[in-house]
């Protein structure tokens, strides 16, 4: 028992892998799409402070490129 507790715990660091960037993209896509269609004052942040949340276009070179766990947005 105690083996294979100390060899899972030895291989998990080794189990977290990086997406691949056309996965980042669309699960972004995703997420922006859920906001997109649930995301109440949408309009009214448009028009005061003129933040067009369905423009992702800023957002997608950041996404492509990202390398960390941390936080992209």
């Amino acid at each position: 028992m105690y083996k294979f507790v100390l060899i899972s715990a030895s291989l998990l660091p080794t189990c977290f892998g990086q997406l691949p960037p056309d996965q980042k993209v669309a699960e972004f896509m995703q997420l922006s799409g859920l906001y997109a269609k649930h995301y109440a004052p949408y309009e009214w942040k448009k028009q005061v402070f003129g933040f067009d949340l369905l423009d992702v276009k800023p957002w997608m070179e950041k996404v492509r490129n990202f390398e960390g766990r941390h936080r992209v947005l």
